[in-house]
């Protein structure tokens, strides 16, 4: 009967360290999941943040491209400006002439 009862509670301590042993498994495997998903989360923001750091750069190559060609839009206003006042003023001279030589002939 003693052996008997021994024999039950080795079987439970058997049985409790089975148990104990499943469950650390489970842990285990449970751990390495979550660490494996960190890693891709990690993966995946520093794909994005290497993204977002290239299209930071081009816009900003756009944005001084835009500066200079507004610049050199700016420049070309500017000579045309002068240009048409020079065409304006020779315009001015010309009809100036032009009525002297009437009131002359006349």
């Amino acid at each position: 009967r003693r052996h008997q009862e021994q024999d039950v509670e080795a079987a439970k301590r058997a049985q409790e360290g089975q148990a104990l042993a499943e469950m650390q498994r489970r842990h285990q495997e449970q751990d390495l999941e979550a660490q494996q998903l960190i890693r891709a989360i990690e993966q995946r923001n520093a794909q994005q943040a290497a993204q977002h750091a290239h299209q930071a750069a081009t816009i900003k190559q756009q944005q001084s491209q835009l500066a200079a060609q507004a610049e050199a839009l700016r420049q070309v206003k500017d000579q045309t400006s002068r240009e048409l006042q020079a065409i304006q003023g020779a315009q001015q001279q010309l009809q100036q002439q032009q009525q002297m030589q009437t009131s002359q002939l006349a």
